[in-house]
C-alpha cells in the first residue's frame, strides 16, 4: 500500500467514526484527539506525507478506536510496500490460491478459505454438511451481495447457524464482527467494502448483524476478544454437542489482498467421531464459492 492508498484508508477510517453527537468525525476533531495539527492530518489523507513516525501512527490508532488486531493491520498498511516494489518472481494470486485450495481439499476437518472481506472463497464438504449449508442457500447466495460472506452465514435469518450456538453465543457473534473488522481494515476505502456494508444495512434478513455491528465499538474493543485458541460449542440437532478449538489464523498475502485458511479442530470424542463420519460420508474435496479476486459490484444494490 503506497502513501496515497494509505491516505484514502485513513480518511475512510475517520469517516466511519462519530463524535458524541453521532456526527462524522472531521479532520479537525481527529487532529485534536490525536495531538496532530489539522495540516499534518490533511497531508496524511492526501498521501503527501512521506514519513510515518511510530508515535504518529499509535496516536491515530488510539483516536480511531482500533482494536489490537485492527492496529496490526493499520500499522502493516502504513509500512506496506508498493506493489511495484514486490519481488518480480512472486507467485501469481491464482497460483497462491491454488496451493491453498489443494490444502483445503486434503484436510479431514471442517475448514474453509476467506478473503479480506470475509467472503468464503472455498469450503470443504465437511464444513458445508456440518453446518447444513443447504442447496437453497447455495442458490440464493450468488444472487445477493456478499451471499457467501461469513457474516451472512452467522447472522442471516435464513441460516441455522446461530441456532446451533451454546449459551456463549453472544461472545461468538461479537468476535465474528471483530474478526471481520480486523481483516477488512486494509480494504475500508475500497468500493466493494462500502457496497457490502450497504447491502447488509438494507437487508431485513441481516437485522441481527446490524444490531450487533452498530453497538458501541469502544465498549466491545476493551474486551479485544477473539475466538482463536479457545474452545466453542455447537449444539447440533443430529450429531449432538460438538466442541471445537480454532487455532490462530494467519494471512496469506496474494497481491490481491490476503486469504485465510480457517480450520476447526475437534476438542471432544463426540466431535472427533462426527468429523470422521462426515469425512467418510462425503469424502475429501472442496467447493469454490464467492468470486475472487474480482469482487463484482451490482448497480442495483
Amino acid at each position: 500500500m503506497n502513501r496515497k492508498e494509505f491516505g484514502k484508508l485513513l480518511a475512510a477510517l475517520r469517516k466511519s467514526r462519530h463524535d458524541e453527537h453521532y456526527r462524522q468525525l472531521t479532520q479537525r476533531r481527529l487532529a485534536e484527539q490525536s495531538g496532530l495539527s489539522e495540516n499534518v492530518l490533511g497531508k496524511l489523507e492526501r498521501g503527501e506525507k512521506i514519513s510515518l513516525e511510530p508515535d504518529l501512527l499509535l496516536a491515530l490508532a488510539s483516536s480511531l478506536g482500533l482494536s489490537t488486531r485492527e492496529r496490526r493491520e493499520f500499522f502493516l498498511a502504513a509500512i506496506g510496500l508498493n506493489e511495484r516494489e514486490m519481488p518480480a518472481r512472486q507467485p501469481s494470486p491464482e497460483a497462491i490460491f491454488g496451493e491453498l485450495f489443494d490444502s483445503l481439499t486434503q484436510i479431514s476437518l471442517p475448514a474453509f478459505i476467506v478473503d479480506s472481506y470475509d467472503d468464503i472463497i472455498a469450503a470443504n464438504y465437511i464444513i458445508l454438511n456440518l453446518f447444513e449449508f443447504s442447496e437453497e442457500l447455495r442458490k440464493i447466495a450468488p444472487t445477493i451481495v456478499g451471499g457467501y460472506n461469513v457474516l451472512r452465514f452467522v447472522f442471516s435469518e435464513r441460516s441455522k447457524f446461530h441456532s446451533l450456538l451454546d449459551q456463549e453465543h453472544e461472545k461468538y457473534l461479537m468476535q465474528s464482527i471483530r474478526f471481520f473488522r480486523a481483516i477488512s481494515l486494509p480494504c475500508r476505502a475500497n468500493p466493494y467494502y462500502e457496497h457490502l456494508l450497504s447491502a447488509f444495512k438494507k437487508d431485513r434478513d441481516m437485522a441481527r448483524f446490524n444490531r450487533y455491528y452498530h453497538r458501541d465499538m469502544d465498549a466491545y474493543n476493551q474486551d479485544d476478544y477473539y475466538f482463536e485458541s479457545e474452545r466453542f460449542t455447537f449444539c447440533h440437532p443430529v450429531l449432538g454437542e460438538l466442541v471445537f478449538y480454532s487455532p490462530s489464523i494467519f494471512p496469506v498475502s496474494t497481491g490481491h489482498g490476503s486469504l485465510y485458511l480457517v480450520t476447526y479442530i475437534p476438542a471432544s470424542i463426540v466431535s472427533v467421531q462426527a468429523c470422521a463420519s462426515l469425512a467418510s460420508q462425503f469424502g475429501p474435496g472442496a467447493m469454490r464459492l464467492a468470486p475472487w479476486p474480482e469482487k463484482p459490484i451490482s448497480p442495483d444494490c
